[in-house]
């Protein structure tokens, strides 16, 4: 039938037969083979450029989770320790105020510490002192204080001139330590890596991290 069929035809009408057997056959492959195996190929581009976004994710959170374990190192003298009693905070206070007055050669007169102030994330100790000295020395004093590495800062002062001197001044000071609760902000080394993701947003994740290493 077909053979009758194509002997009728003009050598046009061949031509045009042949070219239509070609495109159907290239149909037909591409039917059954060309485009399951292109669709899978684009599957697999997906779902790898899908996995590369991920690793670089995690790999940016692992790089800020290295930093927050050694920034985390850095403050944590500053921590509360539980076997520290508040009676022992406050002496170990006082004991450092008198280092550093004794260090910048004034005389401390009295020293009041009150009790810690429970805050978000922290205690805060205050000392009301009394002083007196050179002026050079007192400003020294204060300058020790709050470079101190234990997190103390002098929050008020008044100075007026000392009767019967002309280089010397009686002062008063309010000195606050801070000491911050461990419990809060402290990582263990053995943090699993889905703690980290949560002190970054997944948005700012997705935007990219201006900071990729620690």
């Amino acid at each position: 039938m077909i053979q009758d069929f194509y002997s009728k035809l003009s050598d046009t009408g061949k031509k045009i037969f042949y070219v239509a057997v070609v495109c159907v056959f290239l149909a037909f492959v591409d039917r059954l083979f060309l485009g399951p195996v292109l669709s899978k190929l684009h599957s697999l581009d997906e779902t790898i450029v899908r996995q590369e976004n991920s690793i670089q994710r995690d790999l940016r959170f692992l790089a800020y989770k290295q930093r927050i374990l050694e920034e985390n190192k850095r403050v944590t003298p500053y921590y509360l320790s539980g076997s520290r009693t508040e009676e022992e905070i406050i002496a170990g206070f006082l004991k450092r105020l008198e280092i550093l007055a004794t260090e910048a050669n004034i005389n401390l007169i009295k020293v009041t510490p009150s009790e810690g102030e429970p805050k978000k994330g922290y205690i805060e100790y205050l000392a009301g002192l009394e002083c007196n000295g050179k002026l050079e020395q007192v400003v020294r004093f204060m300058y020790l204080v709050d470079s101190s590495d234990e997190l103390m800062k002098v929050e008020k002062l008044a100075l007026s001139p000392r009767r019967g001197s002309t280089d010397e001044v009686d002062g008063t000071m309010t000195i606050s330590k801070i000491i911050v609760h461990a419990e809060d902000f402290s990582f263990e080394e053995t943090t699993p890596e889905e703690n980290v993701p949560q002190l970054l947003s997944e948005d700012s994740a997705n935007q990219g991290l201006t900071e990729t290493s620690p």
